[in-house]
């Protein structure tokens, strides 16, 4: 959120190889990592935030350079520039009059610009999902019977209002709630087979399973914090 200061969820880190790469905290592999400079090739040791915009990567003799962001501020004496990664794991840039009463930053520049403002694997936490807002913005809701960890902070995940688990388990006691176009990537446990109408009986029928994902007569079985 933009008043939260907190250290975040999200990594933008330049590896040994020379590589930029950014990926949610915890998730440090391949398949979780939404963005790639492709310049792991290539001997950079620097990554640099300029005065008026750029940002780039050079090496340790300043010999090479490669724009990661090549947009910059016209007269950057009269501005204050800020570089952070945002709640949503989008690197963001902002700049803010120096001399003038109305302080807002601005946004100026992003990246990955070719990604939507929920292509972020684990943008809204454990549990939670994630909408578009009317400003194009990433928004996070929890599922029915499910609320915020942090009701100040969106991003921190759901936690479900009710007991889980194989304890006492009564499938009489549960029901499934059934949401549209919504797709938690991770934390399967089991793949199966099955006709459409057959699904929810073999979640309901299994204590381990808290959700399921249904697509193309596959049901992704998942269980416990979902992201």
């Amino acid at each position: 959120m933009e008043n939260d200061y907190g250290p975040g969820r999200f990594l933008l880190e330049l590896e040994d190889d020379g590589n930029v790469v950014q990926y949610p905290k915890g998730r440090q592999n391949p398949d979780s990592t939404y963005y790639k400079s492709g310049t792991n090739r290539a001997s950079y040791d620097v990554l640099v935030f300029n005065s008026s915009g750029p940002l780039y990567l050079m090496n340790s003799m300043n010999q090479l350079r490669k724009n990661i962001l090549s947009k910059e501020v016209d007269s950057p004496e009269l501005y204050h520039l800020r570089a952070t990664l945002d709640s949503d794991g989008i690197f963001q840039q902002y700049f803010i009059w120096k001399n003038r009463g109305r302080k807002k930053w601005n946004a100026f520049s992003r990246f990955p610009s070719d990604i939507g403002p929920c292509e972020v694997p684990g943008a809204c936490g454990v549990n939670g999902y994630c909408v578009v807002d009317q400003d194009r913005k990433a928004k996070c809701q929890c599922p029915r019977k499910c609320s915020f960890v942090n009701h100040s902070y969106q991003f921190g995940g759901c936690k479900p209002d009710f007991i889980t688990g194989c304890i006492d388990y009564k499938r009489s006691e549960y029901t499934i709630i059934e949401l549209d176009n919504l797709n938690w990537p991770n934390g399967d446990y089991e793949l199966l087979e099955i006709d459409e109408g057959e699904w929810i009986k073999a979640c309901m029928e299994d204590c381990f399973c808290d959700a399921a994902i249904y697509g193309d007569n596959q049901c992704w079985k998942k269980n416990d914090a979902i992201d």
